[in-house]
């Protein structure tokens, strides 16, 4: 289990490309084994892999579980702000609209994983650095 968290630490920090960053949060892990994600997937990280249904379901669960993500691929507004770290405060409003735009870009999207993926990949064009709340 360890091990597990220490490579969701790494992948996390490959991901956003910086190491200021925090650990992941506590539903990765159980994300990632309910997506099917093996320790080996992890260690080459989620670009390595990008497309692949494991890491589009990765980001759907973890959406869920914070209350980001609600049936009929609605997307909580208002969780995705309560989620924001502090650090990001000063962005709020040009990151509240992207919020806004990406889920109306990825609105019609019918399978939540790709819905979900589709919403991720809107806001990191928007933010290259990983700026959103949720992830």
């Amino acid at each position: 289990m360890k091990f597990l968290l220490f490579i969701a630490g790494v992948v996390l920090l490959q991901v956003t490309g910086s190491q200021s960053n925090p650990p992941p949060p506590p539903e990765f892990s159980e994300c990632a084994k309910e997506a099917g994600i093996s320790e080996d997937m992890l260690k080459h990280g989620p670009e390595a892999h990008k497309g692949l249904s494991e890491f589009k379901c990765l980001t759907a669960c973890m959406m869920k579980k914070k209350g980001e993500l609600e049936a009929g691929n609605n997307i909580n507004l208002d969780k995705l702000k309560a989620n924001r770290p502090a650090n990001l405060a000063d962005k709020a409003a040009e990151m509240e609209k992207a919020d806004q735009e990406c889920a109306e870009t990825a609105k019609g999207t019918a399978d939540e994983c790709d819905f979900a993926n589709a919403f991720k990949e809107c806001l990191h064009s928007k933010f290259p650095m990983g700026m959103k709340g949720g992830q």
